[in-house]
């Protein structure tokens, strides 16, 4: 298990856990998610890493807006549930256009893609990997998303079996 580590943190709501610690139940981080073949993405990056970009890519091909920019965390029983803070519900920003408002919608997610740098050299067989916060596991995959194929990448990743 690979613990992403959470840029631009905002404090987080806590709650009692089993053992009378704190452990919190939600959490904001640097990133952008996606509804898309019915599953949520999660598009990981440093700033102008391309993931608003991406993101209006997998809306343009039918995906829904969770958000953009930062992106509110909360566990759900075993799942990793994502929604917009409050001000941010609904934006997306076009760099060289600016921000505009699209429909968005909150829900559970499926998949973390960290956007690699483009023209990155990409392992063809890379080892499974995963991401967690709050105690609950992605799977992670890396992603150049200035290739064309970004988009069918991530619809191939999320419906179909992985073999070797």
């Amino acid at each position: 298990m690979v613990e992403q580590s959470v840029p631009h943190r905002e404090a987080s709501l806590s709650i009692s856990g089993p053992d009378g610690r704190d452990e919190p139940s939600d959490l904001l981080i640097h990133a952008s998610a996606v509804r898309f073949s019915g599953k949520g993405v999660l598009l990981l990056g440093p700033s102008a890493s391309g993931k608003s970009d991406l993101a209006l890519r997998l809306i343009d091909a039918g995906g829904v807006l969770i958000a953009d920019d930062q992106v509110r965390l909360r566990r759900e029983g075993d799942r990793l549930s994502a929604g917009p803070p409050e001000r941010l519900a609904g934006l997306i920003e076009l760099r060289g256009i600016g921000i505009m408002r699209v429909p968005f919608e909150e829900g559970p997610l499926d998949l973390a893609i960290d956007l690699l740098p483009a023209g990155a050299d990409l392992d063809p067989l890379p080892e499974p990997a995963s991401a967690s916060w709050l105690g609950v596991e992605l799977p992670k995959i890396g992603l150049d998303a200035d290739r064309p194929s970004a988009v069918a990448r991530i619809r191939t990743v999320l419906g179909r079996e992985r073999v070797f």
